[in-house]
């Protein structure tokens, strides 16, 4: 991560974090430069450091990699729009493997560089369902080819292939550690049981997201509670729910000593603010799962908006405060971004995680979360 500033006070990370390597396959130099996203969501979390321009520090080490490397290969976190805008404002760059948006690209995407050259950009979409196979060949003159392309399916079962025995061990051995932070004990605890699958609400309403969102409202006592679906983890499927399956549902952890996830956490808003933050939301192409709050997306303006927002099924006021149950990821970041969304959202932390929440909800339901007891019907309408 070359455009990542580490204070002093994390020695460890400072060590450890290079901003590239250099390495030598087939008899090609290779420089693999690591740039990662500088979005203000993510850059306020490095605290007494921060995150520089991905162009501005690809400029810094280019000259000097582009010179002792028969190829450049900028390792991303920025996602694939980033990357083709990265392209546009460098040169030296002879490919970007990208990352963060979870574009699934079934062929590299291409962009010119500043010297009219077209450089590919490859992703392989999200929590490694996939694994991008590039064959390349460099020519004398240091120009480089796609000989082949292509995404591989991982699946469940490492198949026959010869190093399945390996892959089973270092899936063994993390299911080890995991059960020693945890507990068998706690980790395969039932706590539910579901007829439906928990399918994770990225793009729409799910009943699993439904039964979330009203979840955390009701933990906070808030009016609504907002959170992004690409939060959520992968969908699981019907049947028991153990302390686990809240644990893959929602796999945010903060910190190394927060165990338990994130906290669900209070912020206040008034109406016409919450209407700009959603049309915020719906022009980056993102879901917000919610509760107590429907709303229409307006898909035929530029950019798209929202409209007709109702708030327990009144129209929303533009000029009241709602008390609005979000995760921790928003909550924190309101906190700590600037001391200005700090006044004007007075965040607060409830100290209940998301996990407990949910195991007390589908206790007091019996156990369950299927049927018409489980989850309002609020969400976006389209």
């Amino acid at each position: 991560a070359a455009n990542v500033t580490i204070s002093k006070d994390h020695a460890n990370l400072r060590k450890t974090l290079k901003p590239y390597v250099e390495i030598t396959r087939g008899g090609l130099k290779i420089a693999i430069l690591g740039i990662t996203t500088d979005e203000l969501v993510y850059r306020w979390r490095i605290k007494g450091g921060g995150v520089d321009l991905p162009a501005t520090t690809a400029w810094k080490y280019l000259p000097t990699l582009r010179a002792r490397n028969d190829l450049v290969i900028v390792l991303s976190h920025l996602g694939t729009p980033a990357d083709l805008d990265l392209v546009s404002k460098t040169s030296g760059i002879d490919l970007i493997v990208g990352g963060h948006s979870h574009t699934r690209l079934e062929s590299p995407v291409n962009a010119k560089d500043l010297l009219k050259r077209s450089v590919p950009v490859v992703q392989a979409g999200e929590h490694g369902n996939f694994i991008g196979r590039m064959l390349v060949k460099v020519s004398d003159d240091k120009k480089m080819q796609i000989l082949k392309y292509q995404l591989v399916p991982v699946k469940s079962e490492a198949g026959q292939s010869s190093d399945a025995d390996e892959i089973r061990r270092l899936v063994t051995e993390a299911r080890s550690l995991l059960e020693q932070k945890y507990s068998s004990s706690w980790l395969y605890e039932t706590v539910g049981f579901t007829n439906i699958p928990m399918v994770r609400p990225k793009e729409s309403a799910t009943v699993w997201g439904g039964f979330f969102m009203e979840t955390i409202r009701r933990s906070a006592s808030a009016d609504i509670s907002l959170d992004v679906g690409e939060f959520h983890g992968v969908s699981q499927p019907a049947g028991l729910i153990t302390q686990e399956s809240l644990m893959k549902s929602y796999p945010r952890v903060f910190d190394i000593k927060q165990t338990m996830g994130w906290n669900i956490w209070k912020i206040k808003v008034p109406g016409w603010m919450l209407q700009l933050m959603l049309d915020q939301v719906v022009k980056q192409g993102l879901y917000m799962n919610t509760a107590g709050l429907t709303y229409e997306v307006n898909s035929a303006v530029t950019g798209a908006s929202t409209r007709n927002m109702k708030i327990q099924g009144k129209k929303i006021d533009w000029f009241k405060q709602y008390n609005i149950a979000v995760t921790e990821g928003v909550g924190r970041g309101t906190l700590e971004i600037s001391w200005l969304l700090q006044k004007m959202f007075a965040p607060r932390d409830t100290g209940v995680p998301v996990w407990t929440a949910l195991e007390k909800r589908l206790r007091e339901n019996g156990g369950t979360f299927a049927g018409s007891a489980a989850a309002s019907p609020v969400g976006m309408i389209r």
